[in-house]
Parts: C-alpha cells; structure tokens; sequence
C-alpha cells in the first residue's frame, strides 16, 4: 500500500461515509483506518442532528444509486471523532461544519477539551451555523437566529479554552461565572465553513481554517483575497490560515465512465449537472489532478475529497486511487 508522499505544504482530507448509503459502524472504522495507513491528514465527519430519508442525497460519501432501502443512518460526528481518534495513529480527525448555534457551548467545550486530550491532539473542528432548518426546529432553536447565536458561542468557547484558572462569560443566552474547564485545550485547531462573507468574517475573527463547498478555482480565488484583506484587518497574515475546498470527487479510468457515475448524483444534489462540473473533479486521475491543481494554484493549502461511488468497494477503491494516482502529481 503506497503512501502519500508530499514535498509541499499542501494537506489532503478524506470525507468519511459518517451518513449516506455506506454508513455502518464497520465501514466508518475501515475507511478512517485505511485512509490514516495511506497518509490522508485529516479524515472528514459532517455534523446534524436529526436525519431523515427526504435529506438522502445530503450524503457524506456515496451515490444517488447506491440508495436502495436502507435506514438514514446517521453517526454522531463528536462521538465518531472520539472513536476514530482512538484508532487512527497519525490522521487528524476534522469535522466540517460542526454546527455550535446546537448545542449548549459549556456542554460542546467540554465534549472539545475531552477528546482533543485523550486523542493525543488528533482533533480540528470546523464550525458552520447549520444550513438544515429540519435540526433546528428539533431542537426548538429559532432558525433565522442561528448566525448570532453562533458567533456568541463562539465567544464563550474561546472564554472556556483560555488558559485562566476560572472561566467567565456574559451574553444574551449564555452566561456563567467562575467555572472550571479542563483539560485545557491546547493548540487546538478551529476551521470555519462556508463562501459568505459573514463565514469569512468568521474566519479572521475566529478561525485558524476555511473550508468552503461547490466554488470554481476562480471563486475560490476571489474569496481569498477578500479573506486576505480582512486578515490583513485584524493583523494577521493568509500564510497563517489553512484554506481549501470540499471537492465532489470520482477517478475512473475514462471522463465518460466518471460522468456516467457522478452526474446524477450532482443533479440531483446541486440541483444543475453543468454547474455543479465546474466544482467538481472527477475523470482520469490526470484530470482530477489538473483540476485540483487549479485550486492550488489559486492558494489552496488542503483539499477534501467527498468521494461518489456506486458501493463501499468502489468507495475504498477511489480512496486508493487518490492516494496512489493523485496527490502525489500535485504541486504546492
């Protein structure tokens, strides 16, 4: 099994299949433990809460043919980070988004602080404020609030991980006076998910990271410089900010044979196949590198790949071609 081998600073990231037609508990282990042996960085959960069977073209990993019967099943991302971490030996685990505006943030620093210690580090968390009404309506949380209510827990958070003895925090809906969170989480990596320019804010005020989904090389690189100039704003430096794409992904050995797969699930996903093609990258691993390449060239430092196949086998065998057929071509 041949490993990722990089000269450059650029890091790769692998969507594991946490929901979607492949989410058991066997293949999650099997895909977090095969693509950690390949060298992937950082290996991907997403995060809701309630799923159900009208969101099953939201997938993680898979395809829209890959659905047939099954439940939608769905794994926690913090409890699967805590389990993948305690498996994997050198890969990160990442969640992307993990939706703050959910959940209780003296509750979520702790669960934080938690499995970051007993994972040895292996943890980076990137934040969105929840693009699913369904989980907010579950969890009696008014949806047209959740930007705000994500930026205080923001706030309260990074009140909780600082290295006081005691923390204190005074909000709209959070408060709390002299409270004790430990172990402390240090040097802790946060991302932040999302093209709008209030996630870009997000990012210089609170972000080590950004992540953003279904750009062009050529969004991506005008969202960089307006993220550059807010950096800039603060006093902080792009060269500090680990930022990349969430890249549909599919290698085959013919461009026809990778549309045929991944076409209906974009359509039917994204809503236009032709659109959706320009964020994506799929084909010959030849193009599938060229077109990452153009990401890269616009200053990306890592990429996640949110692979479409047919069943688990094809899944893995796709994590094997990028790895082996991919990354390695590309250039920093």
């Amino acid at each position: 099994m041949q490993n990722i081998r990089t000269n450059n600073k650029v890091t790769f990231g692998l969507r594991l299949p946490n929901s979607g037609p492949f989410a058991t508990a066997e293949t999650v282990l099997a895909a977090s433990e095969e693509a950690d042996t390949l060298g992937y960085d950082i290996l991907w959960l997403h995060d809701h809460i309630s799923w159900t069977d009208d969101m099953r073209n939201h997938f993680a990993a898979g395809s829209l043919e890959a659905w047939i019967d099954q439940k939608p099943n769905f794994y926690e991302s913090l409890t699967t980070a805590s389990f993948i971490g305690s498996r994997t030996t050198r890969a990160t685990v990442g969640i992307s988004g993990l939706v703050v505006s959910l959940r209780d943030p003296r509750v979520l620093a702790r669960q934080i602080l938690t499995i970051y210690a007993l994972c040895e580090g292996k943890l980076t968390y990137a934040i969105g404020i929840g693009g699913v009404e369904n989980d907010f309506d579950v969890l009696e949380i008014p949806w047209k609030e959740r930007g705000r209510i994500a930026d205080e827990h923001l706030q309260a958070l990074d009140a909780m991980f600082k290295e006081e003895t005691l923390s204190s925090f005074h909000g709209d809906r959070v408060n709390f006076d002299n409270a004790g969170f430990f172990p402390k989480p240090k040097g802790i990596k946060r991302w932040v998910v999302g093209g709008s320019k209030a996630a870009l804010r997000r990012v210089s005020n609170f972000g080590d990271g950004w992540l953003v989904a279904h750009e062009t090389p050529q969004e991506f690189s005008s969202h960089m410089d307006f993220l550059t100039s807010l950096l800039d704003q603060k006093g902080r430096s792009i060269d500090d900010c680990v930022c990349g794409p969430e890249i549909f992904t599919a290698v085959e050995d013919s461009y026809e044979e990778a549309y045929r797969i991944v076409a209906p699930a974009l359509g039917d996903r994204l809503g236009a196949v032709e659109e959706s093609i320009n964020t994506s990258a799929f084909g010959t691993s030849e193009q599938v590198s060229g077109k990452l390449q153009a990401y890269i060239d616009a200053g990306a430092t890592h990429i996640e790949f949110k692979i479409i196949a047919l069943n688990f086998n094809h899944y893995m065998r796709t994590v094997r071609r990028i790895a082996n057929e991919v990354i390695p071509t590309l250039k920093g």
